[in-house]
């Protein structure tokens, strides 16, 4: 009864390491997924800055008209 005990104990505390690494893999990947979409937010903003900054300027000129 004490060898199945030990033998309960031990797999238990394996499944816990175990697991233990598969969140901080899940972790690392969602850090990695908002890092990339941070990325192309910013570089989109870059891009296109200079283009939505007329936009707006365009429509504020256009209610000032009015």
């Amino acid at each position: 009864m004490l060898n199945l005990w030990s033998r309960l104990n031990a797999f238990v505390a394996r499944a816990a390491v175990a697991a233990k690494r598969e969140e901080g893999q899940t972790m690392v990947e969602y850090g990695l997924i908002v890092a990339l979409i941070a990325l192309v937010v910013v570089a989109t903003i870059f891009l296109v800055g200079g283009q939505l900054n007329t936009v707006f300027n365009n429509v504020l000129t256009q209610l000032k008209q009015v």
